[in-house]
């Protein structure tokens, strides 16, 4: 028997090189077939079922190949590549902490390897670990400085951190050892935009399409940099392309590449956001979580509302909603915010975490922890403040965390998620007849959608035009919009405007070098002279807000209205001329202007609009009246009331939950 058994081991050996050769092979059935058959002959050997976990994690067998992994690790617990393929498994799964605890075992079983450091710090990095991602990452570079896959992970890290400069020299090494490598040279620029260095951010994706022609995904990014640079022919002509992308991947029932939030920049058609929305939503439904279903609501006094964000922080978000948790009623709501975001200072996220009843970090949680954490905190209703923003995370709210479930504020549109039972609105931004491009239903504020923070300060520095570059006898038409909703009718509109009004200049803000090169030539070639663009630097919010009291007038954009930059305008008591448009982008200055008591700012079309922006201009008095009255306004007008608005919202949230109480489906309703 012992020599019967010393004979097999070899003919197991060659049975085991057979199904190495066949998983390389892509015969993956076989392979694993074969491997199945040597773990019944031997059933002491932790290599076999190593390797069919490796097999069944290649077929997307996930929950199988966590098996084979742990009866490998069962028999050797120091098997480093079973417990790699563990972590692989466990993390196609969701499950993220015992994804992270499989790659350190590796990590451990081989410490000194690249390969494993690689592994959990690419792990790390994704639950919000990133600073020690970037250790792994740096020690794996020690052993292996010149491997692609550890200086891409650094990247990812270091983006995670915000250090981009160093993560686009970490991509810009991966583009020199990978040059034929597509998402090399998109990890690059996708570094470079967000340093607005445009230029060779454009530069970067333009090699990575030449790699790889034709790819919808590239187009689309490409494009929205496009956008940001104002490159309006090369906009035109990626947007073509873009556009026959969609149609075919919908025509497919793919998921179309363009973001639901970059289509918003550049189509007005509430229908067509609409498609693109409801056709993303189909994502994060395929990776929901799957709780069980929430407890039936049942009547309580007070509620327990969780809002879930990545910009609990410095940005449009935290700004506008700052004081909101600070003024909810205790008697009404319990306040609950789940941050995935990292804080960008600034104080922003001091002063919410201040004013909410509970701040709980969720960043380094999946998908699925996220929505347990919720369950578990007993929310009531979860309101998602992100849509299809950046760094969204809808697959939490896909999972069912609370009995109901609301979208507000962020996304300018439908999510297409028929997870959402409510979109918080009001009646300017979505009138009648666009509800049914909703999946949501309409809860209608009566004033205005968009929160405002009443305590907002403004600086008392002692701006002057001369300090900011401004002359004191130029008529300053101000627009501080990101240029990405510059579009060509906008800029059209503005240089109409500025033909007619001589002396005047445009103040806008400068974001990146190639915009100011293509709007100045833009201006050139409609016969006003470059130098009547007057372009300033981004400043902490307050000095912000002191400055734009300098201009005179400000001219809002079409396709995607200035939201919180509207409200800014207007905070500092700068008057916003705008045009009511055609989807919800597009008619958010039309609602602010209508809650401050300012609807005659708001012009039905854009020749409505250049015809007020130049009378105004050239009616000093009247603007000066219609300035008067802003500053009345600012503390009268339910826009800037935030504990109007907080009451307004608390009574929304109440007549949802005895709906639900009562057992009625969601259904529109009136605050």
């Amino acid at each position: 028997m012992a020599r019967q058994g010393a004979a097999a081991a070899p003919a197991r050996a060659l049975m085991r090189g057979e199904a190495v050769r066949l998983a390389q092979q892509g015969r993956l059935d076989k392979a694993a077939a074969l491997c199945r058959q040597l773990m019944q002959a031997d059933a002491a050997d932790a290599d076999t079922p190593a390797l069919l976990a490796a097999v069944l994690n290649q077929q997307g067998r996930h929950v199988e190949a966590a098996e084979a992994a742990g009866r490998a690790l069962k028999l050797r617990p120091t098997h480093a590549i079973a417990a790699f393929n563990l972590g692989n498994a466990m993390l196609r799964l969701e499950r993220l902490e015992e994804a992270e605890r499989a790659f350190r075992q590796a990590a451990v079983a081989q410490p000194d390897d690249p390969d494993a450091l690689c592994n959990l710090a690419a792990l790390l990095q994704r639950r919000g670990a990133a600073a020690e991602a970037v250790e792994l990452c740096r020690r794996g570079l020690g052993a292996r400085p010149n491997d692609a896959n550890l200086l891409s992970n650094l990247g990812n890290a270091l983006m995670v951190l915000g250090e981009t400069a160093a993560a686009a020299e970490a991509y810009r090494k991966v583009t020199v050892l990978t040059p034929q490598d597509a998402d090399a040279w998109r990890d690059l620029s996708a570094a470079l935009e967000r340093l607005w260095r445009l230029d060779e951010a454009i530069r970067a994706n333009e090699r990575a399409l030449a790699l790889r022609p034709g790819d919808p995904q590239l187009r689309a990014e490409l494009l929205y940099q496009y956008q940001h640079a104002c490159d309006w022919p090369q906009q035109a002509r990626m947007a073509a392309e873009v556009d026959r992308d969609i149609d075919a991947a919908l025509a497919k029932g793919e998921t179309v590449a363009e973001s639901p939030l970059s289509n918003l920049g550049r189509c007005d058609d509430p229908a067509r956001n609409a498609l693109l929305a409801r056709n993303w939503a189909r994502v994060p439904q395929r990776s929901a979580a799957g709780l069980p279903a929430p407890s039936a609501p049942a009547a309580k006094p007070r509620l327990k509302i969780g809002y879930l964000s990545a910009d609990f922080r410095d940005h449009a978000i935290g700004h506008l909603t700052c004081g909101l948790y600070r003024a909810h009623d205790r008697a009404a709501v319990e306040v609950h915010c789940f941050s995935y975001g990292r804080d960008n200072g600034g104080g922003y996220r001091d002063a919410i975490r201040a004013g909410a009843d509970r701040f709980t970090d969720v960043m380094a949680m999946g998908d699925a922890e996220a929505a347990r954490a919720i369950r578990a905190a007993g929310i009531d209703i979860a309101v998602d403040l992100m849509g299809w923003t950046t760094n969204q995370r809808l697959a939490i709210c896909a999972a069912r965390p609370a009995p109901v479930q609301a979208t507000f504020l962020g996304f300018p549109g439908t999510t297409g998620a028929p997870f959402f039972d409510y979109a918080i609105v009001d009646r300017v931004v979505v009138p009648p007849e666009h509800a049914a491009h909703w999946t949501e239903r309409l809860v209608f504020l009566p004033h205005a959608y968009q929160v405002n923070n009443r305590a907002q300060a403004i600086a008392a520095s002692g701006a002057s035009r001369a300090s900011v570059g401004l002359a004191d006898d130029a008529f300053v038409f101000a627009s501080f919009n990101q240029p990405f909703k510059i579009g060509e009718a906008t800029f059209r509109a503005w240089t109409s405007i500025l033909g007619a009004v001589p002396g005047s200049v445009l103040w806008l803000m400068q974001q990146n070098d190639r915009a100011v090169v293509n709007l100045r030539r833009a201006a050139e070639a409609a016969g006003v002279a470059g130098e009547r663009l007057v372009f300033a630097p981004p400043l902490p919010k307050p000095l912000h807000l002191e400055r734009l009291a300098l201009a005179d007038l400000a001219l809002d954009t079409l396709v995607y209205n200035g939201h919180t930059t509207t409200s800014d305008c207007l905070w500092a008591g700068l008057p916003v001329v705008a045009v009511r448009g055609r989807h919800f982008a597009s008619r958010v200055s039309a609602s602010l202007l209508q809650a401050i008591g300012l609807p005659e700012l708001v012009a039905d079309d854009v020749d409505g609009y250049r015809r007020l922006a130049t009378a105004l201009a050239h009616d000093r008095a009247r603007l000066a009246a219609l300035r008067r009255r802003l500053a009345a306004n600012r503390l009268t007008a339910p826009l800037f009331d935030t504990d109007l608005f907080a009451r307004n919202l608390e009574r929304a949230y109440r007549l949802m939950w005895d709906r639900a109480v009562a057992g009625l489906e969601p259904a529109t309703i009136e605050v």
